[in-house]
């Protein structure tokens, strides 16, 4: 065996028992605390093709989420859970030779204190990894490591928070910023996603006006993969830094009860390992329509853009974590543009259903690319249509399918022989 694939099984059995002991300290030795605990497991077998392979291929996603919560007090909570999955894509188990993938998931300790402080009339503070994501829902989402708080402050609510990724599992996190990011994501030895510390702070006013809502953030993205254990730089100064700064401005206009249009804008820098300076931006409009009838069913409507790589002023938006921009064809908003269009509707208590359409294009001839692509500066993708239903009879099972296909034919970038890519997707989720 490797060694690296032996650390990742020593990593790994320390965890499982450093978890076992923090359930038995917090089920035996804090009995006079009430406390909850379930079982949460959800099973996503998947049919696709990506074009790679034209009879398709069969993917397969099991995990098992234990978790216990407890109070702390009259003003915290603790809530604790792990995930075991097992995952079969591309013809093999993954990881090789692990059978079972652990992770840390939903760890925090969450405050409330029950006092004031001058014009702040509430607090809520957390600590551990927990859910985190932008408000412009372009740059980061996902669990992370560190703090984050909010108060609100008249009739305004402000927060911050410093997060760390560095523990997290590459492949839930998906940080891929750099050729650097990538190498070490595709070595199969290496359990953890990239290194970065993230600052946020931002302000929201869910009532600027009677009709009127804005979100304002700022976050810092520093890659401290280029150091070692002490935080100095590697000498082998081989690593492909990326620094990343973001401002984030979010509006939303309620036009009418049944009707909505937002706005949303990024602007931010990055500087690379030579020490160069480039702006990179994004920016969104949508609107939500309400649709009136008995159903309860909703019109959406959305353009999504950002930057590509212009000159050396004006680079490729480089988000932090990887959020598809699609369900069949599936690249993050890094020099894109997309259109769509969404209807959902509920016909049944215990139905949903919804019906999507979707059309890529490239903002540059380079930061979207492979094997399939022409050697041109065509920008026309091609357009993705996707359907999905869901049944939940009770409020611990849900039973979720989907079907959807990519039409690379309806660009110019793909070569004129490039397959339909689709994609079949069940997904069941039961709670204990």
């Amino acid at each position: 065996m490797p060694a690296g694939r032996n650390t990742l099984n020593k990593m790994g059995r320390f965890f499982v028992l450093a978890q076992n002991f923090a359930l038995f300290f917090l089920c035996s030795a804090l009995p006079g605390m009430a406390y909850d605990f379930g079982l949460v497991t959800r099973q996503n077998p998947e049919f696709t093709n990506t074009g790679e392979n034209d009879s398709g291929e069969i993917n397969y996603t099991g995990s098992y989420s234990p978790w216990v919560s407890s109070e702390l007090g009259r003003t915290a909570n603790l809530y604790l859970s792990v995930k075991l999955s097992t995952v079969y894509e591309w013809g093999e188990w993954k990881p090789e030779n692990m059978p079972v993938l652990f992770e840390v998931g939903r760890f925090e300790v969450s405050w409330r204190p029950a006092f004031s402080i001058g014009p702040v009339s509430s607090i809520h503070v957390e600590a551990g990894r927990a859910p985190f994501h932008d408000p412009s829902g372009f740059i980061a989402a996902g669990l992370f490591d560190g703090f984050t708080g909010n108060a609100a402050l008249g009739q305004a609510r402000i927060s911050a928070g410093a997060l760390y990724t560095g523990l997290l599992y590459k492949e839930t996190a998906e940080i891929l910023m750099t050729p650097s990011d990538v190498e070490t994501y595709a070595d199969t030895d290496n359990y953890f996603a990239s290194r970065r510390l993230l600052f946020s702070g931002g302000a929201e006013f869910p009532a600027l006006t009677p009709h009127s809502s804005l979100t304002a953030n700022a976050l810092l993205q520093f890659d401290v993969n280029g150091q070692d254990s002490n935080g100095s730089q590697d000498s082998n100064g081989s690593h492909t830094s990326l620094h990343t700064q973001y401002l984030t401005a979010r509006y939303t206009y309620l036009a009418l009860e049944t009707f909505s249009l937002t706005g949303t804008a990024v602007a931010g820098l990055a500087e690379n390992q030579n020490g160069d300076v480039s702006a990179h931006l994004a920016a969104a409009a949508g609107a939500d329509w309400e649709v009136p009838g008995t159903l309860r069913d909703m019109l959406q409507g959305e353009i999504r853009w950002s930057s590509g790589a212009v000159n050396k002023n004006i680079t490729a938006f480089a988000p932090v974590t990887g959020i598809a921009q699609g369900q069949v064809f599936s690249p993050n908003l890094s020099g894109l543009m997309i259109i769509k269009g969404k209807y959902t509707t509920r016909f049944h208590k215990d139905f949903s259903a919804s019906a999507e359409g979707t059309y890529f294009i490239r903002t540059d001839g380079e930061t979207l690319g492979g094997a399939e692509y022409l050697p041109s500066s065509a920008r026309l993708l091609g357009g993705e249509v996707y359907g999905a239903l869901s049944w939940a009879p009770a409020s611990d099972f849900m039973a979720t399918m989907g079907c959807g296909f990519f039409f690379p034919g309806m660009g110019n970038v793909f070569v004129s022989d490039a397959p339909i890519r689709w994609k079949i997707s069940v997904g069941l989720i039961l709670s204990l």
